[in-house]
């Protein structure tokens, strides 16, 4: 009888240590984030054991209750600065072909939020370029939780491990809260199918991210190209070499770290900062000339220096939000942004300009104009410039005397211009500027405005 009866409390204990293990007990005693079902949770409610967080110009908040896609709590993420990032990381070894997709739940505070998501391996490298959310599914938005299932061939982790999962601001501008919730890599790994050689050696050209064009054609989408060098992740806290959002309300973002001023105006020329419009905030850069109807008037600024006062890097990345109020026709030439070297103590010359021109139909294009050897490059992709909406323009630039310099020109990530092995300058130093510049246009009194420069040793969005 006592035997009986030690084997009923013997019974009654499993019974209850049963019933106490609810799924979360069980979830909270396992060593593993490896589920029953094969798939690999690196947060829900909280990080996974061995995920840590490694976040850059972000608050983040790994217990936030007031939002959730599922379960008890999600993370908060608010980007501090532009290029911000979530960054998650792992202190295990991950294959990255035992796993099909990364998935994950966002939910926007603010409408228009921009967000980008690649991998790392163990060391820090990025496995890819940024891949914009708006190819998988769109941008987040508020009113709803929008989940995310992104091949993990898109973000090149076949054959790899991974270290990291960076969820980045693409705007370039500090954003509100973003929440984000279950993430986890799930399926099973697939090696990818085989493609074609590119023609051209991946390490000569430097690419964007595979995020088509939203005013171009199929035909002008940008290549899809694989990461190249220089590399071309987004604009992180090591590659932003200088940036300005006009925020400030004056000039002092051009000037930081440079000797003497930064907008050089000639005859009617001013640089200001307006509230007329933004690409991002309340405030964008405003170039104004007038009477520019036979005598040249010039609106320009410019940058040479880091903030630290360190001139620029032989290669970088230089981009600009730029807004065209209205259609304008110049008589011969209208500079609106160009690459100059000091050649002397006294002269600073131009060396690469772009230039606008008009159709036949009077709409406005990009041309290239070599200053050096007074010759004109049309682009590959006949694009015109849109009016009365922000247009993206970044260029690579690499600098060289000799014959080993590049310069290659995306609008809206569309590839314009890509002149490859050539002298880009005269003299071993650089200068950028934004311009309004010409000596006859029509209307004589043209303004446009520039928003959310940077200089960057990556990619910009």
């Amino acid at each position: 009888m006592a035997k009986i009866r030690q084997t009923s409390r013997s019974l009654l204990g499993i019974v209850i240590l049963l019933l106490a293990l609810t799924p979360t007990a069980v979830a909270a005693t396992l060593s593993t984030s490896r589920t029953s079902s094969g798939n690999l949770t690196i947060y829900s409610d909280a990080l996974s054991a061995g995920w840590h967080d490694q976040s850059w110009n972000a608050r983040v908040n790994y217990a936030e209750t007031r939002q959730h896609a599922a379960g008890r709590a999600s993370i908060s993420v608010v980007m501090t600065s532009g290029w911000g990032g979530l960054d998650i990381r792992t202190d295990q070894q991950i294959s990255g072909s035992t796993y099909g997709q990364l998935t994950f739940a966002l939910k926007a505070s603010r409408a228009n939020q921009q967000y980008a998501v690649y991998l790392r391996d163990a060391s820090g490298g990025n496995l890819t370029h940024p891949l914009s959310l708006a190819n998988y599914g769109g941008q987040p938005v508020p009113n709803r939780w929008t989940t995310y299932t992104i091949p993990l061939n898109d973000l090149g982790a076949y054959g790899t491990s991974i270290g990291h999962v960076v969820l980045q601001d693409a705007s370039g501008a500090p954003q509100p809260a973003l929440y984000v919730d279950e993430i986890a890599l799930t399926g099973h790994g697939q090696a990818p199918a085989a493609t074609p050689s590119p023609t051209t050696t991946p390490t000569e050209t430097p690419t964007p991210p595979p995020t088509p064009s939203p005013t171009a054609t199929a035909a002008s989408t940008p290549d899809p190209a694989p990461a190249t060098d220089p590399s071309a992740p987004l604009a992180s806290a090591s590659g932003l070499i200088w940036s300005a959002d006009s925020e400030t309300g004056n000039l002092d973002q051009w000037t930081a770290g440079q000797y003497g001023e930064a907008a050089f105006n000639s005859g009617t020329g001013t640089v200001t900062p307006s509230t007329d419009v933004a690409h991002s905030g309340k405030t964008s850069l405003k170039l104004a000339i007038s009477d520019a109807n036979g005598t040249s008037q010039a609106a320009r600024i410019f940058r040479w220096n880091d903030p630290e006062g360190n001139a620029l890097p032989e290669s970088a990345y230089y981009s600009v939000w730029y807004y065209f109020p209205q259609n304008y026709t110049p008589a011969e030439w209208w500079n609106v942004m160009q690459f100059k070297s000091r050649t002397s103590s006294s002269s600073v010359d131009p060396m690469w300009v772009l230039n606008v021109g008009n159709r036949a139909n009077g709409n406005m294009y990009f041309y290239l104009w070599d200053a050096m050897h007074k010759q004109s490059h049309d682009a590959t992709a006949a694009l015109d410039l849109p009016v009365g909406q922000w247009v993206h323009i970044e260029i690579y630039f690499r600098r060289s005397t000799g014959s080993s310099g590049q310069i290659t020109i995306w609008q809206d990530g569309t590839k314009l211009f890509d002149l490859d092995q050539i002298q880009t300058t005269t003299a071993d130093n650089q200068q950028w500027s934004l311009s309004n510049y010409t000596d006859n246009i029509a209307p004589s009194n043209p303004v446009i405005y520039a928003d959310d420069a940077v200089i960057s040793r990556d990619w910009v969005p």
